[in-house]
């Protein structure tokens, strides 16, 4: 059983159904893969199958940390950078380019946005006097 449920949680699919001859596909309760799977299997369990509702939910502004499994709804499109609170993480990445707010990316990315941004303005116009 254990077997059947890593090679089901290692393709991310949180579905573990009964496995019974007789051709019964419900799925056992949380309460019964608790009891028989191990703390490991059973937390990845969890995260697999937390994933998945999120991605069903299909939030709008939903971020990722990309150091960590941390999600979170930012409203603000103008905000450059993700905050992490994941309290094993805490990372600052851009929200761009996903790297490390340490690094340069966040000037790079900005400069890069204002660039394009500024390529479309008419001549004469505020692009000109920079």
């Amino acid at each position: 059983m254990t077997s059947y449920a890593s090679t089901l949680l290692g393709s991310h699919d949180p579905a573990i159904l009964c496995m019974d001859q007789s051709g019964c596909k419900l799925a056992f309760p949380e309460s019964e893969l608790r009891r028989f799977l191990t703390t490991k299997l059973f937390a990845l369990y969890q995260r697999v199958k937390q994933r998945k509702e999120i991605e069903a939910a299909g939030l709008e502004n939903l971020e990722e940390c990309p150091f960590c499994e941390y999600k979170v709804v930012i409203e603000n499109e103008g905000e450059k950078l993700f905050r992490c609170e994941s309290a094993d993480c805490g990372a600052v990445s851009c929200r761009q380019c996903k790297k490390p707010v340490r690094s340069s990316c966040t000037f790079l990315c900005w400069f890069r946005e204002l660039t394009f941004i500024f390529s479309f303005c008419a001549p004469g116009s505020f692009a000109e006097e920079l």
